[in-house]
C-alpha cells in the first residue's frame, strides 16, 4: 500500500492576522538551506517508503519557490519515491506570488491540482485579515492558472468574520462560484490565542460573531454551492463529481501519511511523528543526518480508532462500522456501540444504507459529536 506524501513550506511574505499555522514572515533568506534540508529529509524516508499515492505541498507559501527550485523539488521526490502512476499532486498558490510562466512549470513537474486562498471577495476584508493580495491579484491568479492548463483548482474562503455580513459573504461565495473552480474549501475563522486576532479579541477591540448568523451563513453556503453542482462531500470541503480531494480522504480516512519538513506530522505504524517547528533547528537536525522528529506517539489501539470514528463522520457519506472491524480486527460495536447508541438517540447519527453519518443537526454540532470519541 502507498501513502499520502505531505510537504511543508513555512515561508510567508507577511503573516496574517488569524493564522495559527506553523509559518514565519522575513525569512525567505533560509529557503535555499530549507530547501536542501528537504530534500535530505525525503532521502531519510527512502527506507520506509514504496509508493506515494498523493501529494499535498503546503504552507506557508510554497509558491515563493524559484521556477528552478521546483524542478528541482519534484525531481528530488521522484528520485526517493515511486509516484503512482495516477497519483494527485496538489500545490497551494498564494494569489500575486505566481507568474504564468512558474505555473506553466508547476504544471510541467506534475502538479495536477492547485489550490488558492482566495478567503474574501473583498478587498477591505482581505486588508483586515493581513492578506497582501486583492480580489484582482487572485482573480488574475486564477486565469494564469487556467492559461497554464489546470483544471483542478480548489479555492479556499473563509467565513464567520468578525465585521462579515451575510450580504457580504453571499458576494465572495458568487464570485468564486462564478469562476468555476472544481473544488471549494470553506472555513469557519477559528481566533487562536498568540495570533493578532487573539490579542485584539482579548483587548476587546473585535468581538466573534454571532453564532446564529455564523450558522446561518454555513446553511447558506452549504444551498449554494449544491444548487451549483457541487458535491457537499466533507464538512467544510465541496466538489464537482470526480475533483474530490484524495490527499485530504486519507487523513479524514486516518491511513498512513509521510510529513516532510519544519513542524510537518507523519503517521505510519501506529504512530504519530511530528517535527521540529523552528526552520533553523530543522534545518541543523536534517543536516546532521538525523530525523527532526521533536515528537513521537505510540497511538494504543482504542485511540486510534476512535480518532478514526471521528475523521470519519467529517466526511458526509460516513463510514460502514463492519469495515473498521475488518480494519482493525477488533469489536467496534463493543467498544463504541453504546456512544453511537446515545448519539443516534439524540438525532446527532443516522444510519442509512449501512452508512454510519451525522444527521443535518449533527453536521452543525459536529466537534460536539467527535469529543465523544476522543
Amino acid at each position: 500500500m502507498g501513502v499520502g506524501l505531505y510537504l511543508h513550506f513555512p515561508f510567508c511574505q507577511q503573516k496574517c492576522n488569524y493564522c495559527d499555522f506553523n509559518s514565519y514572515a522575513g525569512m525567505e533568506h533560509l529557503l535555499p538551506k530549507y530547501l536542501s534540508a528537504i530534500k535530505q529529509e525525503l532521502f531519510l524516508y527512502k527506507v520506509h517508503v514504496s509508493v506515494v499515492n498523493s501529494i499535498y505541498i503546503g504552507g506557508g507559501t510554497p509558491s515563493l519557490l524559484a521556477i528552478n527550485d521546483i524542478t528541482t523539488l519534484f525531481d528530488s521526490i521522484r528520485r526517493n519515491f515511486y509516484v503512482a502512476d495516477r497519483a494527485e499532486v496538489t500545490m497551494e498558490v498564494n494569489p500575486g506570488s505566481c507568474t504564468l510562466e512558474k505555473l506553466k512549470v508547476i504544471k510541467m513537474n506534475g502538479v495536477n491540482r492547485l489550490s488558492i486562498g482566495l478567503q474574501s471577495f473583498n478587498n477591505e476584508s482581505l486588508k483586515k485579515l493581513g492578506r497582501i493580495h486583492t480580489v484582482e491579484d487572485f482573480i488574475r491568479t486564477y486565469q494564469y492558472a487556467r492559461q497554464a492548463g489546470f483544471d483542478n483548482i480548489n479555492v479556499d474562503v473563509i467565513y464567520g468574520l468578525p465585521w462579515q455580513t451575510g450580504e457580504e459573504w453571499q458576494d465572495t461565495l458568487a464570485g468564486v462560484v462564478e469562476l468555476d473552480p472544481a473544488h471549494i474549501s470553506l472555513y469557519s475563522l477559528t481566533i487562536e490565542e498568540g495570533t493578532p486576532f487573539g490579542r485584539e479579541l482579548k483587548a476587546g477591540k473585535i468581538k466573534k460573531i454571532d453564532e446564529d448568523l455564523e450558522a446561518e451563513m454555513y446553511e447558506n453556503a452549504v444551498k449554494l454551492l449544491k444548487a451549483n453542482g457541487y458535491e457537499h462531500y466533507e464538512i467544510s470541503n465541496f466538489a464537482k463529481p470526480g475533483k474530490r480531494c484524495l490527499h485530504n480522504q486519507i487523513y479524514w480516512r486516518n491511513e498512513e501519511y509521510v510529513g516532510i519538513g519544519a513542524g510537518a506530522t507523519s503517521y505510519m505504524g501506529r504512530v504519530r511523528y511530528t517535527n521540529v517547528k523552528e526552520i533553523p533547528l530543522y534545518i541543523e537536525k536534517v543536516f546532521g543526518n538525523d530525523y527532526a522528529t521533536a515528537e513521537k506517539e505510540a497511538l494504543k489501539l482504542d485511540k486510534i480508532i476512535g480518532e478514526t470514528i471521528m475523521l470519519n463522520l467529517r466526511l458526509l457519506d460516513g463510514f460502514r462500522m463492519d469495515d473498521l472491524t475488518k480494519r482493525f480486527k477488533t469489536n467496534i460495536d463493543q467498544l463504541y456501540g453504546p456512544t453511537i447508541k446515545v448519539l443516534s438517540n439524540q438525532g446527532l447519527l443516522k444510519e442509512e444504507a449501512g452508512m454510519l453519518k451525522l444527521t443535518d443537526h449533527g453536521l452543525m454540532i459536529a466537534n460536539q459529536v467527535f469529543q465523544r470519541f476522543v
